[in-house]
């Protein structure tokens, strides 16, 4: 049980350091430090919105997830529970049916070179944004599938 709450500890550190980067790119768009170079203002301003809710979204679930652990971890039955839930074999087998972790790295990584290559082309911005959704909801739609099934 304390290799589980080490690992809890390291998942509340990197969670922090995660949120805490987010944070500081709610804070770089909202004072406008860069701007798209397209010279559209209505795209502009677009872009500034979605940064400003996708990071504030993404700093607020960084957050809510590593005051979550930390109160898993203070809890001695919370933690018997949580590790139970987190070494279900079924929950692993439809993880692994639906794509596993991969398919969720792929969508991490469109939203992020979306929202990066938003400053260059709205076409690629758009492109990978619709990707990463796309993703998000064939897995969704997979493990919900799945869970009936199994």
């Amino acid at each position: 049980m304390e290799a589980y709450r080490q690992s809890l500890k390291k998942r509340i550190l990197l969670l922090s350091i995660g949120g805490g980067i987010a944070l500081i790119v709610v804070i770089v768009v909202i004072l406008n430090l860069f701007e798209p170079s397209t010279g559209d203002l209505h795209y502009n301003s677009f872009i500034s919105g979605f940064q400003v809710g996708l990071t504030g979204s993404v700093t607020v679930a960084c957050f809510a997830q590593a005051f979550r652990y930390y109160k898993i971890s203070k809890d001695e039955e919370k933690l018997k529970i949580e590790k139970i839930k987190e070494e279900d074999e079924r929950l692993q087998f439809i993880d692994a049916k639906t794509g596993g972790q991969p398919i969720l790295w792929c969508a991490y990584v469109f939203i992020i070179t979306g929202t990066i290559s938003a400053y260059f082309n709205k076409y690629v911005f758009a492109t990978l944004i619709v990707c990463a959704v796309f993703l998000a909801i064939m897995k969704i739609a997979l493990h919900t599938y799945y869970s009936k099934k199994y």
